[in-house]
């Protein structure tokens, strides 16, 4: 029932630490551009593209699903940047020091300093609302439940593409830990969708 999805607690929610990475993280992905991209893509459409791909390769149905990778490609890429919106980076002392070494110990103290005084705390209520808006979505693309479980894996293997020896562990841990909180609540969204229609 919807009752039972609304309260179901589900995986933890990314700490705020962990957003940061994964803002950061996006940020050096949509200016990052591979010898093998489509020279007519934006980095952050590149990025969309080979996601797909590698959905495909996960699950060959999914091309009947998303049969136009272009215009979803760029949708991905605006939910990407919907998801992570917010005015600054801020982390704990160190973190993206060690996680984002392109960063100058200047760069860092602005990030971590006055930029940090306009940031936008990602609360876990905020984001499960988001979320579960995003499933609510995905109904109207024919997306199932259990597709959804495809994108963990699918964003690992491009992450480790493109960012190459920069994807470190603590990376990876914030993107998956995200993934795992946002697909638990977009599965929430998606099935009261089905329950609705």
């Amino acid at each position: 029932s919807v009752s039972k999805l609304s309260i179901s607690v589900g995986p933890s929610a990314p700490t705020q630490s962990q957003i940061d990475i994964v803002r950061y993280t996006w940020e050096r992905i949509i200016e990052t551009r591979l010898p093998t991209d489509n020279p007519t893509l934006s980095p952050a459409h590149a990025f969309g593209f080979a996601l797909y791909s590698a959905l495909f390769d996960i699950d060959n149905d999914l091309r009947i699903v998303f049969a136009n990778v272009l215009q979803q490609s760029r949708a991905l890429a605006g939910m990407i940047a919907y998801i992570v919106q917010a005015p600054s980076i801020h982390s704990e002392q160190g973190l993206l020091a060690r996680c984002c070494p392109s960063l100058s110990p200047a760069e860092e103290g602005c990030a971590s300093g006055e930029a940090a005084e306009a940031h936008e705390e990602m609360n876990p209520e905020r984001l499960r609302q988001r979320f579960q808006r995003l499933g609510e979505r995905h109904y109207g693309y024919r997306v199932e439940p259990h597709h959804l479980a495809y994108m963990g894996p699918a964003v690992n293997r491009v992450l480790k593409e493109r960012l190459k020896d920069d994807f470190l562990p603590e990376i990876e841990d914030a993107w998956q830990t995200t993934n795992a909180f946002a697909t638990y609540h977009m599965k929430v969204g998606l099935e009261n969708q089905k329950i609705w229609e």
